[in-house]
């Protein structure tokens, strides 16, 4: 097998994985008013259940990064893949609120942990001249997931309720995991060598200014998006007045979208660079974010544009972000940096969530109000993750200048 067949399989391998535990992920946000309405939960409750999903992702992350480079690449990663179906299956079986938030915990933190080992395994395998394509594909994933599977999982809420959705999860974990035993290339195998514990090991990364930096951009970028995110659904049907049946066609035709953009701007990231490709689709994404928080009644077709202009911008930015953000770490420590930074991203995610949770009140008629304000705050927050990009691309550029002043 050739050097690009072989990085074209992993990049398959690894953008189903990554489908397999977004989904797992991204199907809870759009069924908000099922659930809110089956288990008699608010919006600040639902937020808790979105945001208890990531913050045990970034524990993940945390917890388990330093030591990745120990073991085999392979082995981890269908070790998660089961540890993942295990956990996601007592979603299935939850019956009330609080044995739902126990096993979105259980599955946070094994889905966490394999978003952390796609990216090592990426970074490591596919050299930075072709990254930023491969990131762009391992990426869209999360496109796939909304135009494949939730829609999919919100045509069988209508019939089988929530738990059906999660059933369908489970069987697309065991598919995934299946072909990851049957096909997944040669990885390298784990560094027998001594590590540093969790706490030590974030110390010494954050004693680097450039990862400091780092932390900061990806924070402020995740934080910005996932006080809106969540809560799309609820203020859909709320305040839009989109009933829930219909709530599947803006994912189906925004994921579908977002597929085809999800590549192209990987395929920019590469040509014009991290940092341009960034600061151009960050600007134009604070636009459907300040017209969806504050809109009224639309018609479905005007939704599901509006809808679709907001998935493939918003999603869009964390390609270059991320290519940017993989990009400063260096070849000793890149599993543990990279651990680290997913698992900033995922608490900025949950953080963000409760946030906009605290700052949204749901009015007895079902209407959300306070979204306005949390769009304005999500702007605000988009304008720092700029400037924070242009900072850490010109670190990045010395970074390198000097790598090549040293070789002799």
């Amino acid at each position: 097998m050739s050097i690009k067949s072989r990085e074209r399989l992993l990049v398959a391998i690894l953008s189903a994985i990554q489908v397999a535990h977004i989904l797992d992920f991204v199907v809870l946000m759009p069924l908000g008013p099922v659930l809110m309405e089956g288990l008699k939960i608010d919006a600040s409750q639902f937020a808790l259940l979105v945001g208890s999903y990531n913050l045990s992702a970034g524990l993940a992350g945390f917890l388990l990064g330093p030591y990745f480079q120990r073991f085999s690449r392979r082995r981890v990663l269908l070790s998660g893949l089961t540890a993942f179906f295990v956990t996601t299956s007592g979603c299935v079986f939850s019956g009330s609120f609080s044995s739902l938030i126990l096993f979105r915990c259980l599955s946070g933190f094994f889905g966490g942990a394999l978003n952390s080992l796609v990216f090592t395994i990426a970074t490591e395998e596919i050299p930075f001249e072709r990254r930023g394509r491969a990131l762009g594909v391992i990426m869209s994933a999360f496109s796939i997931a909304s135009v494949l599977g939730v829609p999919s999982a919100l045509w069988i809420a209508d019939y089988w309720g929530w738990k059906g959705s999660f059933s369908m999860v489970l069987i697309l974990v065991a598919l995934v995991f299946l072909v990851t035993f049957l096909k997944i290339p040669y990885l390298r195998s784990g560094e027998d060598k001594d590590i540093l514990n969790p706490i030590q090991s974030a110390k010494a990364l954050f004693s680097i200014s450039d990862y400091r930096l780092t932390y900061a951009f990806i924070f402020s970028l995740t934080f910005s998006m996932f006080l809106v995110i969540p809560f799309l659904s609820p203020y859909a049907v709320g305040n839009i007045g989109i009933a829930t049946s219909d709530l599947k066609f803006m994912y189906l035709v925004g994921g579908a979208f977002t597929v085809v953009t999800a590549r192209s701007i990987g395929v920019l990231t590469d040509k014009f660079g991290a940092r341009n490709t960034y600061l151009v689709v960050a600007i134009l994404a604070m636009i459907p974010v300040l017209v969806y928080t504050r809109i009224g009644p639309l018609e479905l077709g005007s939704f599901v544009l509006m809808g679709t202009c907001f998935m493939t911008l918003v999603s869009g930015r964390m390609i270059p972000a991320m290519t940017l953000a993989t990009s400063m770490a260096r070849d000793h420590d890149r599993p543990k940096m990279i651990g680290l930074t997913n698992s900033i991203r995922s608490l900025g995610s949950a953080l963000s969530s409760l946030c906009g949770g605290f700052l949204i009140v749901t009015l007895p008629s079902g209407r959300l109000q306070g979204f306005d304000q949390v769009g304005i705050l999500s702007v605000g927050l988009s304008f720092g993750s700029l400037i924070l990009a242009i900072v850490l691309h010109r670190r990045l550029v010395r970074f390198k200048v000097s790598q090549v002043v040293k070789t002799p």
